[in-house]
């Protein structure tokens, strides 16, 4: 149990380290932030893999999050640095952030695959709701970015795209009443849900 307790600490610190580094990446850019993203995911591979027979969901949550938080800093940087553009051509902000979302969305949903593969043998474990978490935030912000593209502004996008995500959480709850650690995941859930409100009620076309 003890053990458990500090792999679970170790995670949350490393998904904490990669909350607070990865504004840097998307402010100062340069050749360090690709490298130590990929020193950051290997290590989190490194360290999942070693506790491969007793990782929980939650430290296996928490460090898949920490690295789709530096990888979308990255993706996020690389777009609008570097002008990628599958809507138009050239350098537009908004062009260029919403073919950066579309990277990042299909990451974090290849990413959530590929683990739920892997973990299938432990369905009822919480790692879902992080994974819901994440795919919940990129998927808003692409809405939210589709539609600014469009000319009917991030806000209505956004805002369009949370009643969705809500509702998935919502079918996941009920779906899952025996889920290990149900408590934790309804209050991930719940902040989660709370955040993105939160935030569309706050943001401005």
């Amino acid at each position: 149990m003890l053990r458990a307790a500090r792999a679970t600490l170790l995670a949350l610190a490393f998904f904490l380290v990669m909350v607070a580094l990865t504004p840097l990446y998307i402010i100062h850019g340069g050749e360090i932030a690709p490298l130590s993203v990929l020193i950051a995911v290997n290590l989190a591979a490194i360290l999942a893999y070693r506790r491969r027979t007793t990782l929980g969901g939650t430290e296996l949550g928490l460090y898949w999050l920490g690295c789709i938080w530096a990888t979308a800093g990255l993706v996020f940087e690389k777009a609008t640095r570097s002008g990628w553009n599958f809507f138009g051509s050239g350098h537009d902000f908004e062009q260029n952030s919403a073919s950066a979302l579309v990277v990042i969305l299909g990451i974090t949903v290849s990413s959530t695959a590929l683990l739920a593969y892997w973990r299938r043998a432990k369905p009822a474990d919480v790692d879902l709701a992080f994974y819901w978490l994440g795919c919940s935030t990129v998927t808003a912000l692409a809405i939210g970015s589709f539609f600014a593209i469009a000319g009917r502004g991030f806000a209505a996008g956004f805002r369009a795209g949370v009643p969705i995500v809500v509702v998935v959480a919502a079918i996941l709850a009920y779906w899952r009443p025996a889920v290990v650690g149900r408590r934790l995941e309804l209050w991930i859930y719940g902040l989660g849900i709370a955040s993105l409100l939160v935030t569309a009620l706050s943001v401005n076309n």
